[in-house]
This record gives structure tokens, C-alpha cells and sequence, in this order.
């Protein structure tokens, strides 16, 4: 398929987490070419949480369209060859031994065309993902939202057909506009008219209680 698995582990060294523990970015193409569900991921930029995800490159020579569906950042990640305890050794970038610094692709989706049909193929560099322990996990200061992750994904497998889009178009008439004369009205009705019925009322009602 063009898409090959490298030695090593993805890592992201931070003090509050362990450093295999991989942010996923989704792309501008996922709004475009893959699935509406990416359009919050990328507008408000969630991530999805991808813990020890293996590093992989691809290529486009094998008939597919490859379309990178999560990116890493581009600074402070790297394909680590050495450690293999993230909670107790330290990681430290070792570019002598092949350890790479870049944004990694995490995901992808692959397309092509087979006689009248098109073949669908989405690769992730981590399974843990789209488990429920870590699509409901909570981490202090990490927005992840993996659950369009996995909803985006299925539907553009499913060419549109699951989940169902329960989108629906914006009301036209989500807007009042006043104009000077409109909204001198509304000021007296709101800060005088409202407010004295109001007292108005209390009044009669205070002075017939006190009546009986």
C-alpha cells in the first residue's frame, strides 16, 4: 500500500505525562476530502491522544492517494530507538542512531479506484485510540476529542452512510435589527414600562394582603 511501519516509538516528552504519549492533529484535508466530523478538530484544535504510536512513512507509487489524516507536531517529537521505559528513564534526541525530529504522519487514509468501485483503507500508527478507556480518559490541559476521530473515519468509509449526519441547515432568521427609532421603543419598554407594571403589581398585591 506504500505505507511502511519504523522501528522505535513515537515520543513527546513533556513533565506532566509519560513521553510516549502522542498528540494527533487532524489536517486541513480531513475537512475537505474526508469527513465533516474533523471541522471541530481543526476550527478549535483538538487532538487525538495516541499513545505509543509507532512512527510510519508512505509513499504515493503504489496506486493509492494518501491522504495524512493526523499530523505530529513539528518540533519536540521524535521516533525514539533507545528507551523503553517512559515512566522512569529519560528520553533525550539521538539523531546519531537515526532518531528523527519532524511532524510524523499518525493516521492516514488511503484511496483508489478499482474497476467501478473505490477501495477505502484508514492506517493508524496506534490501536489505543479508538478504545473507550482512552476515546472517554480525561487529561489535565489535553482538549482530545477521539470520538471524531473514530466517527469521522467510519464515515468516510462508509461513504456517508454511518453515523448518520444529522446536520441541518442554520435557521435564516437568527438575527433581530433595530433601527434608532426601534430601539429608543425597546429602551423605554425595558427600563421603564416592564419594570413600573412590575412595581405596579407588587403594590396591589402588598396592599390586599395587608387588607385582609
Amino acid at each position: 500500500m506504500g505505507v511502511r511501519f519504523l522501528p522505535g516509538v513515537l515520543v513527546r516528552p513533556t513533565e506532566d505525562y509519560p513521553a510516549d504519549l502522542i498528540l494527533g492533529k487532524a489536517t486541513p484535508a480531513t475537512v475537505t476530502d474526508i469527513a465533516y466530523a474533523f471541522t471541530s478538530m481543526v476550527r478549535f484544535g483538538t487532538v487525538a491522544t495516541m499513545p505509543s504510536c509507532c512512527p510510519m512513512e508512505y509513499s504515493e507509487d503504489k496506486g493509492f492517494r494518501v491522504i495524512p489524516m493526523l499530523m505530529s507536531d513539528s518540533t519536540g517529537v521524535w521516533n525514539e530507538l533507545e528507551t523503553t521505559d517512559f515512566l522512569d528513564d529519560t528520553v533525550r534526541l539521538n539523531t546519531a542512531i537515526g532518531e528523527i525530529e519532524k511532524s510524523w504522519p499518525l493516521a492516514l487514509a488511503l484511496q483508489r479506484q478499482v474497476g467501478d468501485k473505490v477501495q477505502k483503507i484508514v492506517v493508524l500508527g496506534d490501536a489505543d485510540c479508538l478504545s473507550n478507556g482512552e476515546g472517554s480518559r480525561n487529561r489535565r490541559e489535553i482538549a482530545a476529542t477521539n470520538y471524531l476521530l473514530m466517527s469521522g473515519s467510519f464515515y468516510w468509509l462508509s461513504d456517508g452512510e454511518v453515523p448518520v449526519d444529522t446536520r441541518r441547515e442554520a435557521a435564516p432568521d437568527r438575527k433581530i435589527e433595530l433601527g434608532k427609532a426601534g430601539m429608543r421603543v425597546t429602551t423605554w419598554l425595558f427600563w421603564w414600562v416592564l419594570p413600573g407594571l412590575l412595581l405596579i403589581t407588587g403594590i396591589i398585591v402588598w396592599i390586599r394582603r395587608r387588607g385582609r
